[in-house]
């Protein structure tokens, strides 16, 4: 029987981590190792931790100081013994007992297996997005890939998978030190090192949703964060087609597409962020697109933003960031009154957009009694 090696990452989450290690713990497959990392909690994680391994005899706890989730993941990985990774959030739970056995068995030829999950909001539970929205396409194709980790979302996170150790371990794939988003780097360089996915369609992981949560809150210089990602995604994308030359011209401009998808939407939403955050709104929000403008990366995707967004399958996305990324550019590079004219429209249509969904949320908020939630960093 093959072996799956579970990775819970454990900070400052003592009211939470018991259902978790529980949830892990009593699941049916029987060969299973979990790795918790104990990263220096000032709260009674680590007694709980303890409390738990002396329950049960798979559960080994490890104590290391690894300052991010992504750093005590990849100390987790050093430690595992498994064919296959599993990674858990200390303060999230696996739905039942035979997850784990529902995902080996979908494990055949593939190197992730992908399940769907729910979102825990003040107790209520709630459905996210399915799989099913892209899971049938082409695994090459932008529709998949846009759908994966960008509309639907459920390729970006670390956790509700299954990954082949061999696949992660001979690619050379780990976690960077990022302050939030390393889950969704990760999986970037697992889609473009070639990973083969299959998925279930069930609901097999909780999310829940934490507002003191790194990824919940905003930050002022987030755009060092987000900058970051891109430029380590291109030179990821850059250093395998020179090692390997394994990729096409198609597929270059599809990769392509992720780190300029990347940058539109985290200008997009941080800008969003940033005028309900800030007292000078415009003038701040017109300051920090400067920032992102600013990045040579960022001059790179938009200096033919429509060669990117014209490949996005949702229209009303590719209205979005395609006018958001058009109005960008017009204001680094100028343009002819045709161009500021189409970009004003663009922009127009999107501010309305966007309105609209920020209606329809806070009237399911008001329904659910749950707080909006920042939608790049949580998607």
């Amino acid at each position: 029987m093959e072996k799956v090696s579970i990775i819970v990452p454990v900070y400052n989450a003592a009211e939470y981590v018991g259902k978790c290690l529980e949830s892990v713990a009593l699941q049916d497959y029987k060969n299973i190792e979990i790795i918790v990392v104990e990263d220096g909690s000032d709260d009674e994680s680590p007694d709980v931790c303890k409390e738990y391994a002396r329950r049960y005899d798979n559960i080994k706890v490890y104590h290391d100081k690894c300052g991010t989730a992504g750093a005590a993941r990849n100390y987790g990985m050093s430690k595992a013994a498994g064919d296959y990774v599993m990674f858990v959030d200390a303060d999230d739970y696996l739905t039942d007992n035979c997850v784990v056995s529902e995902l080996i068995k979908k494990m055949e030829n593939v190197d992730i297996v992908v399940g769907n999950y729910q979102r825990l909001w003040k107790n209520r539970l709630l459905d996210a997005s399915k799989n099913s929205g892209f899971a049938g396409l082409n695994m090459n194709s932008v529709d998949f890939a846009f759908g994966g980790f960008f509309s639907i979302g459920t390729l970006s996170y670390a956790w509700a998978k299954l990954y082949r150790k061999s696949f992660l371990d001979s690619n050379k794939i780990e976690f960077g030190d990022y302050r939030y988003a390393e889950d969704k780097i990760y999986n970037y360089f697992c889609y473009i090192a070639g990973a083969r996915y299959a998925f279930i369609d069930k609901k097999i992981y909780v999310y829940r949703r934490n507002e003191q949560s790194v990824s919940n809150t905003y930050r002022k210089d987030g755009d060092k964060d987000w900058m970051r990602i891109a430029q380590d995604l291109q030179d990821k994308i850059d250093s395998l087609n020179y090692e390997k030359k394994q990729y096409s011209q198609d597929e270059i401009e599809n990769y392509e597409s992720i780190v300029a998808w990347t940058i539109y939407f985290a200008a997009f939403f941080d800008g969003k962020m940033e005028y309900e955050y800030s007292t000078g709104k415009i003038r701040a929000v017109i300051n920090l697109l400067k920032r992102y403008a600013s990045y040579d990366l960022t001059k790179k995707y938009l200096k033919n933003p429509l060669r990117y967004t014209k490949k996005i399958p949702a229209l009303s996305y590719k209205i979005m960031l395609g006018g958001f990324a058009f109005l960008m550019k017009c204001n680094m590079y100028g343009g002819n009154s045709l161009e500021f004219g189409l970009a004003l429209i663009y922009s127009i249509v999107s501010v309305l957009g966007c309105g609209i969904i920020s209606f329809y949320m806070k009237e399911q908020e008001k329904k659910i009694n749950s707080d909006t939630y920042i939608y790049f960093q949580n998607h």
